[in-house]
């Protein structure tokens, strides 16, 4: 059997899918995966250091924002004079005065006290005019904008907290000037339109109208709901502002110390790569959920394409060699490639984590590629071969692993019922629901690569007895033939 692995495995590297199936692995990583613009080395900034931070941006590009100050919506970019410049420059220096432009802001020690930092920040707005984030009522809304800097899931709330939250969630949209859509597989952001602004604004000022009355609150929950159903139709259905998938949205901004306790668990308890990792795990279990499908469905039926079944079928080969040596040969190749990006992730977290005098487990991807990647990988392979065999058509296997990929993909989180072949955590950290979930999530990988075992099984006996009947069917036509001409 070693022969025949060895066999199929040279095939893979001519061929141009196998490529392009690296080549999308690859590009999911660099896009999805790779580590972004986050604190995981140094944890979140306090207020001072993230305006600094603010102020060091605004001076790079000319201009600040102008701000409505009751619902923090940008309005216009204010352009600096040379005069607001100068004093923004000066500011700059003077809480800082090691000032280098390529400076790592979060190792600055400022000696300001609360008072003289908050008059800095109000002279830095009157200069330009006010209503900038500068000024102490729209800071404190940015800064805890930042903290909370993603939309955990929280369905615990009541209904006070959920009626803040969506409407914070409506004031971060319009900051942002764009929404996000939910498919069955991924997220994608979408700019707002001029029109669809214009109409997010008019429904926010009206909720900052009804908070000023007296209203009973689930009258309010009711009102605010039906507003959030319109904003969902208006901008096409599968938003955040449907019924559907607000529960990815509605929590309240965390405080600081909320953030440095999530930020804490990920760097001691998790030493950062556990993390990450099971975030890695997420995008590319999706692709393990339908590439190998592609070589799966077409392994065994292609032999009657090149009409090379006839010459197998009369081989003194046990099927089972035969079948799993295909079977392990597409095993073996996205192992490669899955345990190629993970040494790539490995190398480049060592690198930070000495850069940044920090641990880490340098087995993270490994370990999540073995028990997390890899048995949706066997459970695809072993699925589309069997398929293919019964049909004895390879597109058609790939369109039933399609919807099978399309029925697990969701949700984004949870959901790891033992039968799910594509199991999801599209999250950084929050410990405390991996370890709660983390018996379920084994035994749903367990089963996952039980059931694909199974397949390989079945596929082997109606493989077999194909080649049986294949055998006799060849007989009979070189019976048929050899009497034709005269045989005795």
């Amino acid at each position: 059997m070693r022969k025949l692995l060895m066999i199929e495995v040279k095939r893979f590297p001519k061929n141009l899918v196998t490529l392009l199936t690296f080549g999308l692995i690859l590009a999911m990583y660099i896009t999805q995966c790779l580590p972004k613009k986050w604190y995981w080395y140094s944890g979140p900034m306090d207020e001072m250091h993230f305006m600094y931070t603010v102020m060091l941006e605004d001076y790079s590009r000319g201009h600040t924002e102008e701000l409505k100050t009751e619902n923090q919506i940008l309005s216009r970019k204010i352009r600096f004079n040379e005069e607001s410049k100068n004093l923004l420059l000066n500011t700059i220096k003077n809480m800082n005065t090691d000032y280098t432009k390529k400076a790592d802001t979060r190792n600055i020690a400022f000696h300001l006290t609360n008072e003289e930092f908050d008059k800095i920040m109000n002279e830095l707005d009157e200069a330009v005019g006010g209503k900038s984030y500068y000024a102490t009522t729209i800071r404190t809304i940015y800064y805890n904008q930042y903290i909370s800097n993603a939309f955990h899931i929280d369905t615990s709330l009541n209904t006070l907290d959920t009626i803040s939250a969506m409407k914070q969630y409506l004031r971060y949209t319009l900051n942002e000037k764009s929404f996000t859509k939910y498919s069955e597989l991924l997220t994608k952001k979408i700019q707002l339109t001029d029109n669809q602004l214009l109409y997010l604004k008019n429904i926010y000022d009206q909720m900052i109208s009804k908070d000023k009355l007296e209203q009973n609150v689930e009258e309010l929950y009711g009102i605010y709901d039906n507003w959030f159903n319109e904003i969902d139709d208006m901008l096409g259905g599968n938003t955040a502002f449907g019924n559907k998938n607000r529960q990815y949205v509605l929590n309240l901004s965390n405080s600081l110390e909320e953030e440095e306790n999530n930020f804490n668990s990920i760097k001691n308890e998790e030493k950062i790569t556990n993390a990450y990792a099971r975030y890695y795990s997420d995008y590319m279990v999706l692709l393990a959920g339908i590439l190998p499908a592609v070589f799966g469905a077409f392994t065994l039926i292609e032999d009657r394409k090149y009409k090379l079944h006839e010459l197998i079928y009369a081989k003194p080969m046990k099927s089972y060699k035969y079948v799993l040596s295909k079977f392990l040969a597409i095993i073996l190749l996205f192992a490669i490639f899955f345990y190629l990006i993970a040494i790539i992730s490995t190398i480049l977290f060592y690198l930070f984590s000495q850069s940044y005098g920090l641990n880490i487990d340098n087995l993270a991807f490994f370990k999540y590629t073995t028990f997390w990647i890899m048995p949706t990988v066997l459970f695809t392979t072993a699925i589309s071969m069997l398929t293919s065999i019964i049909i004895n058509n390879g597109i058609i296997s790939i369109v039933i692993q399609l919807v099978i990929f399309f029925m697990s993909a969701q949700p984004l989180i949870g959901g790891y019922k033992w039968y799910r072949p594509i199991i999801r955590y599209n999250e950084i950290g929050n410990m405390d629901f991996y370890r709660k979930n983390f018996d379920y999530i084994m035994a749903n990988r367990i089963g996952i690569s039980i059931i694909s075992i199974v397949c390989v099984l079945i596929t082997i006996k109606i493989y077999d007895n194909i080649r049986k009947q294949g055998v006799l069917a060849d007989l009979f036509v070189n019976l048929i033939q050899y009497k034709r001409k005269g045989g005795n």
